[in-house]
């Protein structure tokens, strides 16, 4: 079963709302908009079910975020000029407790499964190597995250 399935099947045990799948369309414009590439991992995850509706939580707090609500770390950041050197091409895609901090992808042009940052108003920190691994380290309860 792919990763992006045991997800959503976490989540549907849970009871957890769903959004609806993201388009191709949507997903290329985005692309487009932003001048990156999602990655296969990142696309999987947009197009089989976009996020937890109404921005609810999982057992653990965690929400996910749809494309619709995929931001840049700069554009959602009160810090914006230094948040643009740390966190560049970041794009938050979930966060933890109302935003107590928040998980951020890095992407590029070429669809790289992007290190996955914890966004905060601590110092940066990395979480994981890549968005497969957070989705690794989150389908485990991992503390790591």
């Amino acid at each position: 079963m792919s990763i992006i399935l045991e997800l959503k099947n976490k989540l549907q045990k849970q009871k957890i709302g769903l959004n609806r799948p993201a388009t191709w369309q949507e997903v290329l414009a985005f692309g487009y908009k932003y001048q990156v590439k999602l990655s296969p991992i990142l696309r999987a995850y947009f197009l089989e079910f976009n996020g937890i509706a109404n921005r609810d939580m999982d057992d653990n707090y965690f929400t996910f975020l749809s494309l619709a609500e995929f931001r840049s770390v700069e554009s959602i950041s009160t810090n914006s000029d230094s948040d643009k050197l740390l966190y560049p091409n970041c794009f938050v895609f979930s966060d933890y407790l109302v935003w107590c901090w928040g998980y951020a992808v890095q992407l590029d042009q070429i669809g790289s499964d992007g290190v996955v940052y914890q966004v905060a108003s601590t110092p940066m920190r990395k979480v994981a190597d890549s968005f497969t691994g957070f989705l690794q380290q989150y389908l485990i309860d991992s503390d790591e995250i």
